[in-house]
Formats: structure tokens, sequence, C-alpha cells
């Protein structure tokens, strides 16, 4: 290779870097603009009145039950509320610099498996940005996926490191994956894929002692960091805090719900532009396998796998969308990602590229012709997630407002009463007063949810939502039902509130 082929390729690289970081920025600036959502209220709850040494604990001890779920994001949620509050500046600054490491670590693991450089910029380049990652941009309840996809990947490329060097990294590998198992459950694939590594690239031979042999010089890694997720499983996913309790998280498994699922996700990559039954997606799968085993591709055949068995954990429950699904997303973007550099260099080898230079720099224009066609293709359906959410916003901003306005100071034991608040049939107002006044020992109690009608003097004050703001409709002081009809009538003007007084009096 001359020099001037070894220059043009070191400026095709600075220049595909470059513009990586351009293109991952112009899509995800916006993120740091979100604000506090009805996702953040109840996981900023759970974290933030969890105490510091029992969620260290659980960080710790990663298998054990516990109520927050998924306790590295509930500790970044304490640590963060403890001292910004509501105000999630420097939280989406960590969110953003994870994002953008992740796109790295994709590259790096498409760099380390394939050995070329091209490949790992592509496989960036394609998981870099798709519109359906709007809710990790806009709502920072996606931070569980974020920091999962983080661990797991730089897990594996410490694996990955580890074959190469010759060295073992058990140690590592372990600790970043429990590190991604309390992020997110989605990690519980990694072990399977590190031992599907070592069988495509050294299968041991038939006979008990050659696999043991296997087991222990080969294998290791990935059968410690199985043990831990089975410890996982057995533990952290059958407790009374598990997420398998919830209704929502209850997985119904068989073969016909994987297809199903699996033909949403594809249909996610394509925007929903085309429906993707479970018949098609099994095609689909199929094409793809047989395609990798034709070509004879141990990284084609890899990156299926880590779609299939990445999407396990969600092939069996309601569809999360392409944001909670972005290991299994990686798979096909690497898979995508070696079929361009092939392309590129099966083009480089026509007559057209005969010239050093133009061999040199082949492989990178494929990159230009990728990013071109994803800029063209991707939808903003970014921005309408963000409108969507805006509303959400300014109604918890809002609220929060004008309580601290009404009190600027709410003991602990006062005991609220809400008639109606801006989230109907929810929680959210709960998390919200007692995030507000840092204090989970105010009682707030909503009418929706007692039975029978409350007795309304043991309640400091009494509110309803009016007109898009909070009115005292009864103060200890106010006892009679006139005395309570006529400040309802004067305060808030509303029928509702007027009528709520009534049922109350008639009860």
């Amino acid at each position: 290779m001359t020099s001037r082929t070894v220059i043009a390729e070191k400026a095709a690289i600075a220049a595909a870097v470059l513009f990586l970081a351009a293109y991952f920025w112009h899509y995800w600036s916006g993120s740091l603009r979100a604000q506090f959502s009805a996702d953040d209220l109840m996981n900023c709850h759970r974290a933030y009145f969890r105490p510091w040494s029992a969620l260290l604990l659980d960080n710790v001890i990663f298998f054990r039950d516990t109520p927050v779920y998924r306790p590295f994001p509930a500790l970044l949620y304490k640590a963060f509320f403890s001292t910004s509050g509501f105000d999630l500046y420097a939280f989406r600054v960590l969110v953003l610099a994870a994002a953008a490491v992740n796109v790295g670590l994709a590259g790096v693991v498409a760099y380390q498996l394939s050995g070329r450089r091209e490949v790992g910029l592509l496989a960036a380049l394609l998981f870099a940005w798709h519109a359906n990652y709007a809710p990790m941009l806009y709502n920072t309840g996606q931070i569980y996926d974020v920091f999962c996809f983080l661990f797991y990947f730089a897990a594996l490329a410490c694996f990955f490191k580890g074959r190469q060097t010759g060295r073992s990294y058990v140690g590592p590998v372990v600790a970043l994956t429990a590190l991604a198992l309390n992020s997110k459950e989605m990690a519980v694939s990694l072990p399977v894929m590190i031992l599907l590594w070592e069988l495509l690239e050294r299968r041991p031979e038939w006979g008990l002692v050659s696999v043991m042999r296997w087991m222990i010089r080969d294998a290791r890694t990935g059968l410690v960091a199985g043990l831990g997720v089975a410890l996982f499983l057995l533990e952290r996913m059958r407790g009374p805090d598990s997420l398998t309790q919830v209704s929502a998280y209850q997985p119904r498994i068989s073969l016909a719900n994987y297809l199903k699922q699996a033909g949403y996700y594809l249909g996610d990559v394509a925007y929903q532009t085309v429906e993707v039954g479970p018949v098609a997606a099994g095609a689909i799968l199929l094409a793809l396998l047989a395609l990798a085993v034709a070509a004879r591709s141990r990284i084609l055949a890899w990156s299926w796998a880590l779609f299939v068995v990445g999407l396990l954990p969600l092939a069996f429950i309601p569809p999360r969308g392409l944001a909670a699904a972005v290991i299994p997303f990686a798979g096909l973007t690497l898979y995508g990602a070696v079929l361009l550099d092939r392309l590129g260099r099966a083009l480089a080898s026509q007559r057209v590229c005969k010239p050093p230079l133009l061999r040199g720099i082949s492989g990178f224009a494929m990159f230009g012709l990728a990013a071109t066609l994803l800029m063209l293709a991707h939808p903003r359906a970014d921005g309408f997630y963000q409108a969507m959410l805006e509303g959400e916003y300014a109604r918890i901003r809002a609220a929060r407002h004008q309580l601290q306005a009404m009190y600027p100071n709410l003991a602990p034991g006062a005991r609220l009463l809400f008639a109606s608040d801006p989230f109907g049939d929810t929680y959210d107002i709960v998390f919200l007063v007692h995030l507000t006044y840092r204090t989970d020992r105010i009682v707030v109690d909503q009418l929706w949810r007692l039975k029978p009608p409350p007795d309304l003097a043991a309640y400091d004050h009494v509110l309803e939502w009016c007109e898009g703001r909070f009115v005292e409709i009864l103060r200890r002081s106010e006892r009679s039902i006139a005395q309570r009809r006529s400040h309802c009538s004067s305060q808030a003007k509303a029928s509702s509130c007027i009528w709520t007084l009534n049922s109350w009096g008639a009860s």
C-alpha cells in the first residue's frame, strides 16, 4: 500500500467519524430539552424514597428482589433528583453521552468481529439513529434501555478483546453483565451470545473430555456469566417485587406470539410502511439465516442470532416499540453493515476501482452512500413524539408550580384530598406531591380511589382541578355544606366542583 493510499484511507476514516458525530448530534441533541414525564414521576418516586444503603445493596447483590426493579437507573434517578430536583438537564447530558458511547460500542464490536474499519463505521452509522428512537430522546424513563445496551455491548467488546489478545476477562465481563441486568432484563441474552460465538469459532470435538476442556478453557466466560443470569432469573423474576407480577409483563410463551412480535419489530424498523405478519416474519428470519449459511459467514450468523435471541425478553409481552429493542436492532444493523461492506468490496474489484488510490477508499464510498440514503429515508417521527410529550411536560410543570405557590411548605403528616387532578385516573399526583415536598409522609388521597365517600373533616386541604388550575374547595375551618358550596362557587366557577360537593353533602 502506497503512502498516498494510506493518507487517503486515513482521511476517509476521519471524514466518516466527523460525519458520524455530526449525524448523531443532529438527531440526538434535542434530547437535552426533555423534562419530567409521567414515567419519570413514577421511576423517581420509587428510587428517591428508597434508602441509599438499600439501593447500593440492590446494585451489588444484582440478583436480589427489589421494589425498584432496575436498580442502576434507580441509583441515577436518586442521585440526580437529590442534587438537581426537577431540572433534568444534567441528567440528560449523561444520557446523551451514554447514547453516544453506545454508537461507538456498536461500531467497536462490529470492527472486532470483522477486522474491518469499514464494517465498524457502517454498523455505527446504521445504529446511530432511527426515528423510532424518539422515546429515548424525550422520555427519561427510557434510560433503562440506554444503559442496558451500554453495559451489554461493553461486555461484548471486553469479551472480544480478550479473544483477540488471548487474555481472560471473566471478571470484567461478569461485572458488566451484572450492571446490564441491573439496568434492564434485556441483558439475559448476553451469556448466550458469548457462548454462541465460542461455538461458531471454536466448536469442541465430540467426546466428554473435549467438551469439558472446551468449557474450562474457551467457554468459561460465557458459563460464569450464564450462572449469574440463571441466579438473576431464579431470584429477581419470581419474587414479590418481580415485574412478572405486573400484568403487562406476564409472558405468554408460544411460537405464534414470538413470530407476531418479531413481525411487529421488523415492521417498526421499516417505520411500519409494510405490515409484517407472523408468516412473513418467519420467512424473513429464515431467509436471513439461509444467506448467512450460504455465505459461510460467522458474523452474519451471529448477528442474526443477536436479533432472534435478543428479542426473546420482548417477544411474549405486548410490544414496547423499537426504543426498547435496541439490542436486537443492533443485530440487524451489524448484519446490514457486513452486507454493505461486501457489496462495496465487490464494486471495488471492478475495473472502475482498479487504481490503488480508489481501492483504498472504495469501502468508505459505501459509507457515504448509506449515510445519504439514511438521511433521505428517516422521517421526522421524533418531532411528533416530542409534541405529544410537550403536553405531559406542561401539565406536570403547571401542577407543581401551582402547588408550591399555594402551599410553600407542607409538613409531613399533612393530608390532601384531590377531587380531581390533571392526570386522570393515575397515581401521578401522589408521586408529584411527594417529590415536590421531598417527603412520602404526606397523605395524598384521590376521590376516584375512595369507596365509600371520605370523611372530609379528616383532610387539611381538599382540591379540585378546575379550568387548568387547582382550586381549594375545602379547608379545615369550613365545615358546613353551605360554606363549602359558597367557597367553590366564588373560587372555581365550575359546575363539576359544585356537583362533587352536592354529592358529598347527600352522602
